[in-house]
């Protein structure tokens, strides 16, 4: 890990009142203090570049190491829907003959290990795709799910149990108490409370957590919020059955990996927006 520069000038500074004490002084601005200072800078420089190098270099090694969870993650990034694998007598490695990244539909993979219902040992792979005109995350096709198995089975190492999973996203149901400035139009905090929770469902990771306190922050940096409450937060995955939601706690994992809002058949997310004075009397008049 890169030192910073004090720790490197305190080290050339130990070292030259050690073997040179004829130069040792107090003075934070003798000349060579001041190349003392410039060498550190130098060398601080060299050791965080180094940092960034070593660090990319693992993560290469760690993705195209074999049989790690990085190697199956970019494996499964590099299925070409329709195309066959051909093996290579030179590598005995099985690979596409010809690499089209319009047929690579695997936009977003989470890998993780873990144990399935009679207790043997599996990798879990779940995969999305983007929707073309609108680059929206959803699930395979049954056709493309069942190409990507068969891939899967084809170049993952003997032995290895594998579960491929690709669902409709989970949806989220909100229900919003907005308490609003009233020198700001009503309208435009709604739209921009809209704009903002938009954001906050791309801006989770796949297979990322869902945080009810995270919701509430995006709402609450909207200019003209004052404070929110979040009345009914829940969900509903694509095993429930339909009308089944559950409630949220502090948090959710997305059992598909990402979400929707929900806004149909009957579970509708709301925005109810109330002008700050409305909360402040109704305070006064309970006191």
């Amino acid at each position: 890990m890169a030192r910073k520069i004090k720790e490197i000038k305190n080290d050339i500074v130990r070292e030259v009142n050690k073997n040179l004490p004829a130069l040792k002084t107090e003075s934070g601005t003798s000349e060579w203090g001041l190349w003392a200072h410039i060498f550190a800078t130098v060398q601080h420089s060299f050791e965080f570049v180094f940092d960034l190098f070593r660090k990319e270099m693992d993560e290469l090694t760690e993705k195209i190491t074999p049989g790690t969870l990085r190697w199956y993650a970019e494996m499964a990034r590099r299925f070409q829907n329709g195309d066959t694998l051909v093996f290579d007598e030179k590598t005995a490695m099985l690979h596409y003959p010809k690499e089209d990244e319009s047929k690579r539909i695997i936009a977003a993979v989470a890998v993780m290990e873990g144990r399935d219902d009679d207790g043997r040992s599996c990798l879990f792979i779940k995969v999305a795709k983007k929707e073309k005109y609108t680059e929206k995350i959803q699930a395979l096709g049954d056709k493309e799910r069942y190409n990507f198995e068969r891939y899967m089975e084809a170049v993952k190492f003997a032995g290895v149990q594998i579960k491929v999973s690709s669902t409709n996203a989970d949806r989220i149901l909100y229900e919003l108490s907005v308490y609003h400035d009233p020198a700001v139009f009503k309208e435009s905090i709604e739209a921009d409370i809209r704009t903002v929770l938009d954001r906050f469902r791309s801006e989770i990771d796949f297979n990322g957590v869902l945080y009810r306190q995270k919701f509430i922050d995006a709402v609450m940096g909207v200019n003209g919020v004052v404070t929110c409450t979040l009345d009914r937060f829940m969900q509903h995955c694509a095993a429930d059955e339909e009308g089944f939601w559950q409630e949220i706690g502090t948090h959710t994992e997305l059992k598909a990996g990402y979400f929707d809002y929900a806004d149909e058949n009957g579970a509708e997310s709301l925005v109810h927006m109330y002008s700050i004075n409305q909360l402040i009397n109704d305070n006064r008049h309970e006191h």
